[in-house]
């Protein structure tokens, strides 16, 4: 065969390996993707629906408690359930039996039967998310091994045609010559530090990346102990360095710390390898790197998880604390509990989403307020029930904002259930800071109230309003809560930015 036939037998192999590569590699990816963009698609947009059925069952029973009082109609919550189960079959006969007790109903007051209905329905659809979910996981294992498996198999022809071409690439080099050159234009090329030290350790080759991290022209440096190249570095360096060559062994790569003028902390990455040629003189070759910012980053990233870290921990804390404390004012009530529990969390999750939009920081006192009063705030105002005013900009701490979304979320709460929103009164909301940083929040309310006077026992709301909030918001803050004949008063002056918890709480035994 001549040698133009093999060397074109050679081409075309590598062409064919390449070509089954490529398609194993890509084939793997179309199974992967189809899995995780489509099918995981298709599953969650049933998953919504499944999850959208268990808040139309909650709605359900909600509208038949209204009903006992006059609510309204069930027609539309009983026909988007009728259309899931359409959609879901093994939810038809649970949905069915739902629909046949409320049929059953004919206003009679007790709504056990239709409880027990939805209690059915509710653990169907539980039971169907949960099924869909493990078929998901089943098929993400399944498509993913497949995917790993074409692709490992089209990486493994891969690199072996990289290897096949790399040798004959080899192969091919013309002598000691162009291998110096090659290597030569590599050593130019690398952004680290590269020298070549003799048995004293003095410079004999250097890369234009050393002359860089040693600040001198590489002309200057050639011939140089490297003790004086770099002073700071080569000094730590020498006794690692000499202990390498008369070991004849590599100096491993590690992180090194040197302190530069200023108290400036400069971290380097150093490795050594000995020169075995079979020469009379020892040489060692040396790799410095400047890792100085990837230490800081490292440094910064150490820092966010430790502060992710703390405010998981703070939230966990306070969700924790908002249960304890609703469980302990809805008694042996879980309607309640469910209700005000859910209402003080989506407060919570408001408060969150504001601060996060500012980046935990520079939070307003006014943004505070736009999202304890999101769920009422556009209806209370076209009616005109609430007045609001006070300057923007007012800039607080993140956890004074939190501490603050959480008590206006109690007021209006309350308010709309015994106060004068519940009625036809109103409420006036106004806030001011002061020269010396001090800031003044006022809610009056103004009409008929079902409570004229501080109930006996207090909920979590009162105890947070009376005695969590001027804790939370920090040192020399005050609260003032008071029931009069106009309707409630509830004044709070406190220090923008004092010194306060991170996390909202109540004074210990106030419960």
């Amino acid at each position: 065969m001549t040698p133009f036939l093999k060397q074109a037998g050679q081409d075309s192999r590598l062409w064919l390996t390449a070509g089954l590569a490529v398609g194993l590699l890509f084939a793997g990816m179309a199974a992967t993707s189809y899995q995780l963009l489509y099918r995981n698609g298709e599953n969650e947009q049933r998953l919504q629906s499944l999850e959208g059925g268990l808040q139309d069952t909650e709605r359900l029973l909600a509208l038949l408690d209204e009903r006992r009082e006059g609510g309204g109609s069930l027609e539309a919550v009983l026909a988007s359930l009728a259309r899931l189960a359409a959609a879901e079959p093994p939810l038809a006969p649970a949905q069915r039996g739902l629909a046949a007790a409320v049929a059953r109903l004919q206003g009679a007051p007790d709504t056990g039967m239709v409880d027990m209905a939805g209690l059915v329905l509710e653990r169907t659809i539980r039971t169907e998310m949960r099924r869909l979910r493990a078929e998901e996981r089943h098929q993400e294992r399944v498509s993913l091994s497949l995917g790993l498996a074409g692709m490992g198999a089209g990486g493994s022809l891969l690199l072996a045609g990289l290897f096949s071409a790399r040798w004959r690439e080899r192969q091919q080099a013309r002598g000691a010559q162009h291998k110096g050159a090659e290597l030569r234009a590599i050593c130019k090329a690398t952004p680290a530090g590269l020298a070549l030290l003799d048995g004293e350790c003095r410079l004999r080759e250097i890369n234009p990346g050393f002359a860089a991290l040693a600040g001198q022209p590489e002309a200057r440096l050639l011939g140089r102990h490297l003790a004086e190249a770099m002073p700071l570095l080569g000094g730590l360096l020498l006794p690692m360095l000499r202990g390498a060559l008369a070991r004849g062994e590599g100096l491993p790569g590690q992180e090194v710390q040197v302190m530069a003028p200023g108290g400036r902390s400069q971290h380097y990455f150093i490795a050594a390898e000995p020169v075995l040629g079979g020469g009379a003189e020892a040489r060692l070759s040396l790799v410095v790197m400047d890792i100085s910012d990837k230490a800081a980053i490292e440094s910064w990233r150490k820092e966010l998880v430790a502060e992710l870290n703390h405010r998981v921990k703070n939230t966990l804390s306070t969700v924790q604390s908002l249960a304890a404390q609703t469980m302990r004012g809805a008694g042996q009530d879980p309607n309640r509990f469910a209700a005000d529990f859910s209402a003080r969390l989506g407060a919570l999750s408001r408060s969150h989403e504001l601060l996060a939009s500012v980046g935990w920081s520079k939070a307003t006192l006014d943004g505070a307020i736009e999202a304890a009063l999101a769920p009422w705030k556009a209806v209370w105002l076209a009616t005109g029930q609430l007045v609001m005013h006070g300057p923007s900009g007012v800039v607080v701490r993140p956890a004074q904002a939190q501490a603050m979304v959480i008590a206006i979320s109690e007021l209006a709460s309350n308010a709309s259930r015994h106060g004068a929103l519940a009625h036809d009164g109103r409420v006036t909301l106004t806030w001011r800071a002061t020269p010396n940083g001090v800031i003044h929040f006022s809610w009056h309310e103004h009409g008929k109230m079902r409570l004229r006077e501080a109930p006996p026992q207090r909920g979590f709301g009162l105890r947070f309003l009376e005695r969590g909030l001027a804790h939370d918001l920090g040192q020399g803050a005050r609260a003032e809560l008071r029931f009069e004949q106009a309707g409630l008063q509830y004044d709070v002056s406190f220090r923008a930015g004092g010194v306060q918890p991170s996390t909202f709480t109540l004074q210990k035994g106030a419960a």
